[in-house]
């Protein structure tokens, strides 16, 4: 007997609601159904740096969460969960991925501003989430409480 994780299974059940109605179900709404508490930690360890040093990296990631290019796992988990992180100002964010949320935002906002824009458009369109960090990091809420 082996164990599902709740990732695996999502999946599982997205492919199966995808196939048989592809035209009425989207990630998000799976998100959306299933109540996440917190986000997948597996990706927690990533060198964020290393990728934000990286021009192509930062690009590749662009492009797939921009729907330009296919994605890597790690960029197909963050395309899926994005929405619903920018939605509730990260509040399902573990620690470290808030830092990770923190260092890419400053780094695109600092050397990467068309990208960044690009982004916000897409996933920001009536510019709440640019208001209200203003170029802040995400931590700066939580020093306020």
């Amino acid at each position: 007997m082996f164990k599902l994780s709740l990732e695996l299974v999502c999946v599982l059940a997205a492919f199966i609601l995808i196939n048989d109605n592809p035209k009425s179900i989207s990630a998000k709404s799976i998100i959306d159904k299933r109540e996440v508490t917190e986000y997948p930690t597996k990706y927690d360890d990533i060198d964020v740096d290393k990728i934000v040093s990286s021009k192509r990296l930062m690009q590749n990631y662009a492009n797939c969460l921009l729907d330009k290019s296919s994605c890597t796992p790690e960029g197909t988990t963050l395309k899926m969960y994005l929405p619903d992180a920018i939605a509730t100002r990260c509040s399902k964010c573990s620690e470290k991925q808030k830092k990770i949320v923190g260092t890419v935002l400053s780094h695109l906002g600092q050397f990467h501003t068309e990208l960044f824009n690009e982004l916000l458009d897409k996933y920001d369109p009536d510019g709440v989430i640019k208001a209200q960090y203003d170029g802040s990091d995400l931590d700066d809420e939580d020093e306020e409480n």
